[in-house]
């Protein structure tokens, strides 16, 4: 599985034209290129935004020309699906096998990336897979004589020239570029006339995609952690008010609940179950919001930054939260390891659910360890290292204080 940030890219079309489609894993952007940079409201499943089948990374997508013209094609493994951009829907008989595009036998059983040609190579389509890569003639409807060549042919520079993660040609004011992602950097490819432009970091250059693409791929990763923790507790509430039989590892999680809320086997029940209560319910409300994140998640440059605080913080924090109102990450964010991220993914939510002033203490502070009950509570760092600690069976602690892990 490619580990960069884009994985595969797609042109826009019909109703979406000037649009630019990202996909990471089993999730989704969108890039305008009026405004130039990635539409708050993602990620999305790629089943729900294209009808694709749960789980599967995209590893390339293509739009159809001459004959095929207003179809895109997707590509997962040693298959292929149909999209009709009018219709919005996968074509009926779908998926069918990547054999049927007459493809080398090195290429059948998958590719790396796919981008239409431009210019004097319009109506041809580039297919990649390692250093190699073919010609198709969309109207001939095969591959060209003479392929597969190596991508040594393009000139690229490393680490391209071993391969791309995706391709994609630009639009509006970045007509006749074609853009190779590879990793965290992407290279501008000029096809009037065949030379590489520039080699650059993804970060800061294409705005708002790096921000938001890992947030998706750190919501993941809490999902997993939740889907571990909120029934442990609820659980544990049904032991003490019910005496039904905890699942699970009880040393464990009581262990944990007393490390990060201060809540000690000792406590009696009344109090005890008020406290999980609010823990319960918090958990319940923070999993609403990453559910709902389309719709309040958002990535913010640095003006607007600024604007959201009405100066610019010094230094510009990675992510901030309003209660009840919106979480924002920065383009400080990726450059923090990922369970660093995820740690942050799970921190900002419980902000917007619990407007409790004043209680912010973060897992590697010195305060954090000498906490009271009601402030551990209330403490977004103690939801995500409860979490992580139940999870990894470990007091591991995963924060700003481990920036790169």
């Amino acid at each position: 599985m490619k580990s960069g940030i884009i994985q595969a890219a797609l042109e826009g079309k019909e109703a979406y034209s000037g649009k630019s489609y990202f996909f990471n894993q089993d999730r989704y952007h969108r890039y305008d290129w009026k405004t130039d940079r990635a539409e708050n409201g993602y990620p999305k499943d790629n089943r729900y935004g294209w009808g694709l089948p749960s789980g599967f990374s995209i590893d390339a997508a293509i739009n159809g020309e001459a004959s095929y013209e207003g179809k895109a094609y997707f590509f997962i493994g040693s298959k292929y699906y149909r999209y009709d951009w009018k219709k919005e829907v996968i074509d009926q008989g779908y998926p069918s096998s990547i054999s049927a595009w007459g493809f080398p036998s090195s290429f059948a059983s998958g590719i790396d990336a796919a981008v239409n040609g431009v210019g004097k190579y319009a109506g041809k389509a580039y297919f990649f897979k390692g250093n190699d890569y073919i010609r198709y003639d969309w109207k001939e409807d095969k591959v060209d004589e003479g392929y597969p060549m190596k991508l040594s042919a393009w000139n690229l520079p490393a680490p391209f020239s071993s391969g791309v993660d995706a391709a994609i040609n630009g639009q509006g004011k970045y007509a006749n570029k074609l853009y190779f992602f590879k990793g965290n950097q992407y290279l501008r490819y000029n096809w009037l006339n065949d030379t590489v432009e520039a080699v650059n970091p993804i970060l800061d250059n294409w705005p708002q995609v790096a921000e938001l693409i890992q947030f998706g791929i750190a919501k993941k990763k809490v999902y997993e952690w939740l889907a571990l923790t909120m029934p442990m507790v609820k659980a544990y509430i049904a032991n003490l008010n019910l005496g039904t039989p905890f699942i699970g590892n009880k040393a464990l999680f009581e262990t944990a609940l007393e490390k990060h809320f201060h809540i000690p086997v000792s406590m009696n029940k009344v109090a005890k179950l008020s406290n999980l209560n609010v823990i319960n319910d918090n958990y319940d409300k923070v999993l609403a919001a990453l559910n709902n994140s389309s719709n309040i998640v958002r990535a913010r440059n640095t003006a607007e930054v600024a604007l959201d605080y009405g100066n610019l913080p010094s230094p510009i924090p990675p992510g901030y939260t309003w209660y009840n109102g919106t979480i924002n990450f920065t383009n400080k964010f990726p450059n923090f390891g990922p369970l660093c991220q995820a740690a942050m993914v799970l921190h900002e939510p419980v902000h917007y659910v619990d407007n409790t002033p004043d209680n912010d203490f973060y897992e590697h502070g010195s305060d954090y360890d000498i906490l009271s009950t009601n402030q551990a509570i209330h403490n977004p760092s103690s939801y995500v290292c409860f979490a992580q600690h139940l999870f990894y069976r470990s007091d591991v602690r995963y924060g700003a204080g481990k920036p790169t892990i």
